[in-house]
């Protein structure tokens, strides 16, 4: 079972500073913020609550326009797509055996060598 919270549209827009209908809307269909449906409603998580006020900051704080908004969420998203994939490769070394492990250390070691 999951514990994730979610808020509605009403509730982000009475709670967040800056975020409003109509920038919320242009976000959405710019896909700088991706809510889920869930029970036929658009509903937000934490980690959209997060990123919405990123954006605010970006936007209000140090005016970066919708164009470069737009290429630093994507650039964030493969950022943290690959920090993801990162932790599930660490993951997987950790669940070899030791000698297995002592040989990827060696390798890497190599490696950052070059």
């Amino acid at each position: 079972m999951s514990n994730r919270i979610y808020y509605s549209e009403e509730q982000i827009l009475a709670d967040m500073h800056g975020v409003t209908r109509l920038r919320l809307q242009t976000w959405i269909e710019e896909g700088i913020i991706r809510p889920q449906q869930r029970g036929g409603k658009t509903v937000y998580d934490e980690l959209d609550r997060a990123r919405l006020e990123l954006v605010c900051t970006l936007c209000d704080d140090f005016e970066m326009s919708e164009d470069a908004l737009s290429i630093f969420t994507a650039h964030l998203d493969q950022l943290n797509a690959l920090r993801a994939d990162m932790a599930r490769l660490m993951q997987a070394i950790a669940e070899q055996p030791d000698d297995v492990r002592a040989e990827i250390k060696k390798a890497l070691e190599r490696a950052l060598e070059d």
